[in-house]
């Protein structure tokens, strides 16, 4: 667990935190229904779904494409993808109308996607979708060069088709130099820990929240009481891992990892605004998002508005095993150093 997730104990859970059982959150690893959902959300759910399949079949790229794209876009839909600005690839922009929606599966045709991966829930609003997306091996068919990827989306329904949808990239960076003509470094992403997935993550994230915002996971054997020994924090993002911060902002391996982690945060950091929202997106995972404001203690320099979603998974035992980030403004969190 990152102290970027540190708050007030009482704040951890908002009490509008839509938190669907996990039997109940449809992805690779199960699959279900919900019928105690209210029926936006449900047909935001299945929606998305069919999205996904139009996608999967070639509906966005042969064919009657604008016709399949109003399907399920409004005519003034966004496809906000700045997230990944900083890496240099130009799509990673905001796409606006179903013009722009079409120039972005335009560009994820450009890729070629293996070991595919998915996992969707219902989001903390009303007609919101949250997607996690993974693939083995994704090859841009322009270079032929390829990577392990991985991306969150959030889509964003009323009357049945998308206003918005978001993508936030895992190290656009990777993507970048596998488009690259030139010889550019593929980071592999580190192999996360494999885990029996807890039956009720949200109950172990509270509490160690809870732990959290009483100052007790600062504690060395606080830590090894409730995360697992080989437990990894991967922060790796390229505009955040510049200079000495390369020894920060990559994937912190181990109790000590953590533990470095933690004497950043809390001697370089100070938070406020922190508003967190937790869902069971997989076995054993809560995706949450994270929004605050990030004042240097040393420079004082602030940044309002941080946001990042952070997958965190936990075994059987209860122990956190994982947090993967997926940063939405990493250029301003960057600028407080």
């Amino acid at each position: 667990m990152p102290t970027i997730l540190k708050r007030d104990s009482e704040n951890l859970a908002p009490d509008n935190t839509v938190a669907p059982e996990l039997k109940h959150s449809k992805s690779v690893e199960q699959q279900g229904t919900d019928d105690s959902k209210n029926v936006e959300v449900q047909s935001a759910y299945d929606r998305t779904s069919n999205l996904l399949a139009a996608w999967g079949a070639g509906r966005f790229k042969t064919g009657n494409v604008d016709a399949a794209l109003a399907e399920f876009f409004t005519e003034d839909a966004v496809v906000d993808a700045s997230s990944a600005a900083h890496s240099g690839v130009e799509a990673y922009k905001v796409h606006s109308g179903l013009a722009g929606v079409k120039e972005w599966f335009g560009y994820t045709d450009g890729f070629e996607f293996e070991g595919v991966k998915t996992a969707q829930v219902a989001g903390p609003a009303p007609g919101e979708v949250w997607l996690r997306f993974s693939s083995e091996k994704s090859t841009c068919k322009a270079t032929g060069k390829s990577a392990e990827t991985h991306g969150f989306n959030t889509f964003t329904w009323v009357g049945g088709k998308v206003t918005k949808m978001t993508a936030a990239v895992y190290n656009p960076a990777s993507i970048a130099a596998i488009m690259s003509e030139e010889e550019v470094p593929i980071l592999k992403p580190l192999s996360l820990p494999a885990f029996e997935p807890h039956p009720n993550p949200l109950e172990p994230f509270g509490e160690m929240m809870a732990l959290w915002g009483a100052g007790e996971m600062s504690k060395e054997e606080v830590r090894a009481l409730h995360c697992a020994a080989d437990c990894v924090d991967d922060l790796t993002d390229t505009a955040l891992a510049t200079g000495p911060l390369g020894d920060v902002f990559k994937p912190q391996v181990g109790l000590d990892g953590l533990g470095a982690w933690m004497a950043h945060t809390d001697g370089q950091w100070e938070m406020s605004g922190v508003d967190a929202a937790p869902v069971v997106i997989a076995p054993g995972r809560v995706m949450m998002r994270l929004r605050c404001d990030v004042r240097h203690k040393i420079t004082g320099k602030e940044a309002k508005g941080v946001q990042m979603f952070n997958e965190l998974a936990y075994d059987a035992d209860g122990k956190f095993v994982y947090n993967r980030h997926y940063f939405v403004n990493a250029p301003l969190l960057a600028s407080i150093y």
